[in-house]
């Protein structure tokens, strides 16, 4: 019953992840036809690729903890979700800074 849940869970986040990789290209469109300007272009890019490293880090994060409660080692699923999550949180900065600048840079 778990795995079945888990694996739905799985499913429906690659389709979310799915998802969001098309707009990459959408956006890109959308700047070469001129729709966005730069600076829009450039957050927009910010934010899907957020968006896509959050859902893929989700994604990453319930298939090792699934495999961690298969084998019965919450002690250690523990200590890997606290560094998983640290290294998510960097990962997600780093772009966030990104914007903040970027809407700093829109401000002036």
């Amino acid at each position: 019953d778990l795995v079945k849940y888990s694996h739905l869970k799985c499913q429906q986040l690659s389709l979310w992840f799915a998802g969001f990789m098309p707009l990459f290209v959408v956006t890109y469109f959308l700047a070469l036809s001129r729709v966005l300007q730069h600076g829009h272009t450039i957050l927009l890019f910010h934010f899907i690729s957020l968006v896509t490293k959050g859902i893929y880090a989700v994604l990453l994060l319930d298939i090792h903890l699934d495999a961690d409660i298969a084998e019965q080692q919450h002690h250690r699923a523990a200590t890997n979700r606290k560094d998983f999550l640290r290294y998510l949180l960097q990962e997600l900065l780093s772009p966030l800074n990104s914007l903040t600048l970027g809407f700093e840079i829109f401000d002036r």
